[in-house]
């Protein structure tokens, strides 16, 4: 039922397989179905940098996902764990775990839901809007008042499989931020993006910019992505 929605809408924009081009979307924004890696967030306030955090990531599919922080050393060891649209925050100092929203800002201008990105075709309904130069311009309405965010526009390069960037709003329509997409590393079949940048709608001079490396492809058990697990999450 989910790809007849989808097909309905973007049959507007593509002859080819549809469902192909929803499937690279949803890539772009996960990577691999199973791996780790390092991400590296940096945020800057016009050229001076202003902070850094060091996290590991641990994915395994579209549906799972967990953040834990190694720097700075006052977070060191706190974890954020995606389950479907759900998300939970591990506190070390107490070893409990709370559940939490999207929106909840990890670092800099990055949401819990930009770094640790729920299932992007299963919460929002999409339509596209225009296709010119190979580029095309999808809107994106949040199905569910706990989404990320409640519409989004994405620019998807369809010539190179890639995502360009993303524009975020409130359901009214006040402008929150924008994500340029401007590194991209192929993983199987799809172009995963490695390097990013968010700017903030409002203090225009702000922006983190965000890193992903040594991505390991890695079989991860699907015990690990539990919030009661979130205290003994293995070392790499």
């Amino acid at each position: 039922m989910r790809w007849m929605v989808m097909l309905f809408f973007l049959g507007v924009c593509y002859a080819d397989d549809l469902q192909d081009v929803l499937l690279r979307i949803e890539h772009a924004q996960k990577g691999a179905e199973s791996y780790v890696a390092r991400l590296v967030m940096t945020s800057y306030e016009g050229e001076t940098k202003t902070g850094q955090a060091v996290l590991d990531i641990f994915v395994k599919g579209m549906e799972l996902s967990i953040a834990r922080y190694r720097e700075p050393l006052l977070d060191k060891g706190k974890a954020v764990l995606q389950r479907g649209q759900d998300y939970w925050m591990y506190f070390p100092k107490t070893r409990q775990s709370v559940k939490i929203s999207a929106r909840q800002r990890l670092f800099g201008d990055a949401n819990t839901g930009d770094i640790v990105k729920p299932p992007l075709l299963s919460i929002y309904t999409v339509q596209c809007l225009s296709n010119q130069g190979g580029v095309d311009v999808f809107e994106l309405i949040a199905k569910t008042p706990s989404a990320p965010y409640q519409r989004i526009l994405l620019w998807w390069n369809n010539d190179e499989g890639k995502i360009v960037r993303e524009d975020f709003y409130t359901r009214s329509g006040v402008f929150l931020k924008r994500a340029r997409y401007l590194s991209h590393t192929k993983v199987g079949n799809y172009f995963f993006s490695t390097k990013s940048e968010i700017t903030d709608g409002i203090q225009t001079n702000r922006r983190t910019v965000i890193e992903m490396r040594d991505i390991q492809p890695k079989e991860l058990s699907e015990r690990m992505f539990y919030p009661e697990m979130l205290g003994s999450l293995p070392a790499f």
